[in-house]
């Protein structure tokens, strides 16, 4: 019946997403993206890739973000959230580890004693490759959500031209 949620045959819980951006273009791209993620299986046929930690002994996996930290977006406060809230988040519900780390991250290796010259990215670990497929799902949901941030600082920064026809011309001179 209409309003009602019949139960996964797998005994998941059924995904809804609420996507909202500033333009149908943008709107249209984030759908485009969540789309790819949902058909590439969840990353299943992917996890053969985790390579088990030489300290830690578990899978671990990198996600890039795509954003380089500077002094006007501060992407690395964007990613861990008030008081590192969103990144203890994806720990709690994952049972995973994640940092950030990569250039201008601020973490320092203990092995090397620097930061990564790597760009910035987010490092997961966990016990089980299922508890790290979760992280990285939603690690990337995080990001998204960042990446949109991102491109809405960057819209007020400079303003957009007007579409095409639909300013007025100059007054004409006789």
């Amino acid at each position: 019946p209409p309003g009602t949620i019949s139960p996964n045959p797998d005994g998941e819980r059924p995904l809804y997403l609420h996507v909202s951006a500033d333009s149908q273009e943008i709107l249209d791209k984030a759908a485009k993206m969540i789309y790819d993620m949902m058909n590439r299986g969840g990353g299943r046929e992917k996890s053969a890739h985790y390579q088990p930690h030489p300290s830690y002994g578990q899978p671990t996996t990198k996600i890039f973000v795509g954003i380089e930290q500077d002094g006007e977006f501060d992407v690395v406060s964007k990613i861990r959230g008030p008081q590192g809230a969103y990144l203890q988040h994806i720990m709690k519900e994952t049972a995973a580890q994640i940092y950030v780390k990569g250039r201008g991250s601020g973490y320092i290796d203990v092995a090397t004693k620097q930061e990564s010259p790597e760009p910035l990215h987010l490092w997961l670990a966990a016990a089980t490759i299922p508890q790290l497929d979760n992280a990285k799902s939603l690690a990337h949901n995080l990001l998204l959500t960042v990446r949109q941030q991102f491109d809405h600082f960057n819209a007020q920064k400079r303003p957009p031209m007007p579409p095409y026809g639909q300013y007025a011309p100059p007054p004409y001179q006789l």
